[in-house]
């Protein structure tokens, strides 16, 4: 389930970056001090919080991850308006990787070539959205934005039609979604709920589904 971006442009998805940016150091709180520094830098032009309160109220741990990893994927996958998150991402990215995006994005990411060879000895592939966006914080226009250019990306692999299937990044969808992945002919979705589905008592265009158990907890 590639997302479409990765493989007709070749960029680096925005979740992405945030994971390179991540792993580009173990101080995940230097990055946050860089993040909180960005936001104070555009506060009053940009109408936001100061950083701080952002931070008091989304960095809060798990057993999974430390209080500043969190605090940075809240900030740069939800909680800032849009243009805000991409272009801090975009200067995290450049700061603190030193790589050609469109290079690495060749390293990361299968091809168009390589999804045909895939599917050409039995791989089933299906569609992730065109930039891996929570779906349903989308706007309409949004929303058609990303399964079309979904469908452009299974098109260009020669996917079959009759058997279109989706997987909703970060298992985030809403009934426009369904709607709109129903309009463009895709069969079926999945969520990131973890169960053993039942094609006769769950929604087809809803599915569960089993997954690897996540890196273990903290210590």
């Amino acid at each position: 389930f590639p997302s479409a971006d990765s493989v007709l442009n070749r960029k680096i998805l925005e979740d992405d970056k945030i994971q390179l940016i991540l792993a580009s150091t173990n101080n995940a709180k230097y990055i946050s001090e860089k993040l909180i520094s960005a936001i104070n830098s555009i506060k009053y032009d940009s109408n936001l919080m100061p950083a701080e309160w952002y931070y008091n109220k989304y960095a809060v741990g798990s057993h999974y991850e430390d209080k500043d990893t969190l605090f940075i994927k809240r900030m740069l996958q939800l909680k800032l308006p849009p243009n805000i998150r991409k272009s801090i991402c975009a200067n995290l990215f450049d700061e603190f990787t030193d790589t050609d995006e469109k290079n690495l994005a060749n390293i990361l990411y299968m091809n168009r070539n390589q999804l045909i060879e895939m599917q050409s000895i039995g791989q089933h592939i299906g569609g992730h959205g065109y930039k891996h966006k929570w779906m349903s914080k989308l706007t309409s226009t949004e929303t058609e934005e990303e399964v079309a250019n979904t469908s452009t990306m299974l098109n260009t692999i020669k996917a079959p039609p009759y058997y279109r299937t989706f997987s909703f990044p970060h298992g985030d969808y809403n009934e426009k979604t369904i709607q709109c992945l129903r309009k463009h002919n895709f069969k079926m979705a999945f969520t990131a709920k973890q169960m053993k589905a039942n094609l006769t008592e769950q929604e087809i265009m809803s599915l569960p589904r089993l997954y690897p158990p996540c890196k273990p907890p903290l210590k």
